[in-house]
């Protein structure tokens, strides 16, 4: 019963990103990938991933006067998310269902022998 206990306690563990500091959610990511930190201080940091390590994550932020790399410590970074991009969303869902009533048009007319 203990080893299916810690079996089952390990699978949680790899299974769920919430288990890990978000500063090794950053390591997941693509340098240059848009990023959006929410620090501990209730700041929100949005520019590029230029880097991270287990100690920090460095960013290229951008305000409206300047464009500075910051190295922003990991015990401050309470959350790192991605924006979302609805637009592509929409036209992603319009493609996915265009192409399935193409392929039943398809099915259709060459069922029918046309």
């Amino acid at each position: 019963m203990m080893k299916r206990m810690l079996a089952f306690v390990l699978v949680l563990g790899v299974l769920c990103p919430a288990a890990q500091p978000p500063a090794a959610k950053a390591n997941t990511l693509s340098t240059g990938t848009v990023v959006i930190l929410r620090l501990t201080s209730g700041e929100e940091v949005r520019g590029r991933l230029l880097g991270a390590t287990a100690e920090a994550v460095t960013v290229m932020a951008a305000t409206a006067d300047t464009v500075s790399e910051r190295a922003i410590p990991a015990s401050e970074i309470k959350s790192i998310r991605q924006p979302s991009n609805k637009v592509r969303d929409v036209f992603a869902v319009i493609g996915g269902f265009y192409l399935v009533l193409h392929m039943i048009a398809v099915t259709v007319l060459l069922a029918s022998g046309n």
